[in-house]
């Protein structure tokens, strides 16, 4: 983490004395790069940065709020650019697009038959039950992937299923519960570690507790030997959120298990699953 912060202020240095197309770039630009930089490192403690961690956290942004999502994108390229012509390396988010604003109708989701192949797809060794249990913990609570990587087994009531989130982007402790199916998956994973001390949740096959690019780099093995490569860890909480309110939940219940403080997020999911139900509604009145 302080390599990178260490980038960061001589990415600072060079923007405040380099121009761009002549005239001196923006102040207010490089305050908020730096703001949403600095987001990224304190939630990458470990130091992870790559094409794929910072995917995941421009979609975690995005679920956040539009408008974070496309900063993110911004700031994390710009960084990018400088930090490959300083050191005539190439550029590590060159695929990194800046996300436009998504369309209701348009968000992508992990369907539950997607899932349903995902976890077909680990199998029954211990690293299977492991992928399998994280797959069924996201589908069932909603929680980024973070969140998930961060799990102690003391923030698990293994009677209840209720989850304890300490750590969450907006700074508040929130709870989650994990669904029988959920219980149920990560009891064989637990069982199949053989050792049930470990503190942490989520043990890599190396030894240690995984990080969150690990998990990512798991989740998309998992997606791919399951014909659905597009789906992605955070396609499961948008997922969640879609059927929660198809299945009759209120907004205020989905921010609170969400984490959200802003209505706009959750509210594009409700209006997307209005325009759907809406139609069936039509078809169910009218034939």
């Amino acid at each position: 983490m302080s390599e990178m912060k260490g980038e960061l202020r001589a990415f600072e240095s060079w923007w405040k004395v380099t121009p761009y197309k002549g005239k001196k770039r923006s102040s207010l630009t490089l305050s908020e790069y730096l703001r949403v930089l600095g987001h990224y490192v304190e939630e990458h403690p470990e130091g992870e940065y790559t094409l794929a961690s910072c995917r995941e956290w421009v979609a975690a942004e995005m679920d956040r709020a539009p408008s974070a999502g496309r900063w993110a994108a911004r700031a994390l390229k710009a960084f990018d650019k400088w930090q490959a012509g300083e050191y005539d390396e190439p550029e590590v988010l060159a695929k990194l697009e800046v996300p436009a604003d998504p369309t209701p109708t348009k968000i992508p989701m992990a369907k539950p038959e997607e899932v349903a192949k995902m976890v077909a797809a680990c199998g029954g060794e211990w690293v299977g039950l492991r992928d399998a249990a994280m797959i069924h913990c996201l589908r069932s609570t909603g929680m980024r992937v973070g969140e998930l990587q961060r799990m102690v087994m003391e923030d698990i009531d293994l009677e209840t299923g209720v989850v304890t989130i300490p750590k969450t982007k907006n700074g508040q402790v929130r709870k989650s519960r994990l669904d029988p199916h959920a219980m149920q998956a990560l009891r064989k994973y637990r069982r199949g570690m053989g050792v049930a001390e470990y503190p942490h949740v989520w043990e890599s096959a190396l030894g240690g507790q995984m990080r969150p690019h690990s998990i990512q780099k798991r989740f998309t093995a998992r997606a791919v030997a399951a014909g659905v490569p597009h789906v992605t860890p955070h396609s499961f909480r948008r997922g969640f959120a879609m059927q929660f309110f198809r299945g009759g939940g209120a907004q205020t219940y989905l921010m609170t298990l969400c984490g959200w403080n802003s209505n706009e997020m959750p509210g594009r999911y409700l209006k997307a699953v209005a325009e759907d139900e809406s139609l069936a509604m039509h078809e169910r009145i009218f034939g």
